[in-house]
């Protein structure tokens, strides 16, 4: 789920989110959806304002039509007003949700991973059906016994459970129609391209995915299993992708 990329003005700047890492104890199975409009910062009045203030202030031509949107995605923010999440959340303060968890019955089952390799030529380290198995706590390196270009089998849930790596499958909202159906949502929302990667993580790993920086906003949705998740606030408000911390090989570590 390349990344999310916002809507273009002559003063865009790339937000970053707060450094986060999961745990697992139980398979998880963590599906992201990436929003880029975390992103666009515009003009008003002699000072930058945010995303957030910018939809508050400016009412869509279309608003009918994302009142419906507002309400799928309601159990993404605990049922919150839309504009209430905007105002007090929205690129200032993570929200933990419990009302999603109907979510994990209607966007992806475990099973349908198997099916989705079947019916789409999922390659690793290729552009779009893209598929990684990664090293856990590597600050996203891939096995390198899988090389870029070779196909992916379908029996390959079992094999990241078995050699105990996290299975990372791009672009699910393309290859997955109720993700596909659940994310135009998100896009008419927010007026923004998003992306959706799914992260399955064997049990019991102490870290799967390591501290790491993000250059957009990010919604997890925990479709199956168990991960405890740590959100810290950035050292900085705004992070450039290219400067982004804990990717690439790069390991975050105390103190860093």
């Amino acid at each position: 789920m390349p990344k999310s990329k916002p809507l273009r003005t002559p003063k865009e700047v790339k937000a970053a989110n707060p450094c986060k890492w999961g745990a697992t104890n139980r398979l998880a199975v963590p599906v992201a959806l990436l929003a880029g409009i975390a992103a666009l910062y515009v003009q008003h009045q002699g000072k930058s304002a945010g995303v957030a203030e910018r939809l508050l202030s400016m009412p869509s031509p279309v608003e009918e039509q994302l009142l419906e949107s507002c309400e799928v995605l309601k159990p993404l923010w605990g049922g919150i007003g839309c504009r209430d999440f905007l105002r007090e959340h929205w690129e200032t303060s993570p929200l933990v949700s419990h009302q999603a968890q109907f979510l994990s019955e209607q966007l992806l089952h475990l099973e349908n991973i198997t099916q989705m390799v079947k019916m789409w030529p999922f390659r690793f380290k290729k552009n779009h059906a893209t598929a990684v198995l990664q090293k856990p706590a590597s600050g996203f390196l891939a096995d390198e016994r899988w090389p870029r270009g070779e196909a992916v089998p379908h029996y390959v849930v079992d094999v990241a459970l078995r050699e105990q790596l996290t299975l990372v499958l791009h672009n699910l909202e393309v290859y997955w129609p109720p993700i596909a159906r659940f994310v135009w949502h998100v896009n008419n929302y927010f007026h923004a391209y998003t992306q959706v990667n799914l992260y399955l993580s064997p049990a019991e790993l102490e870290v799967a995915t390591a501290p790491h920086q993000d250059a957009h906003s990010v919604f997890i949705v925990q479709l199956q299993g168990a991960k405890r998740w740590s959100v810290h606030a950035p050292r900085t408000p705004l992070t450039l992708k290219a400067k982004q911390r804990g990717k690439q090989g790069d390991v975050v570590r105390a103190g860093d």
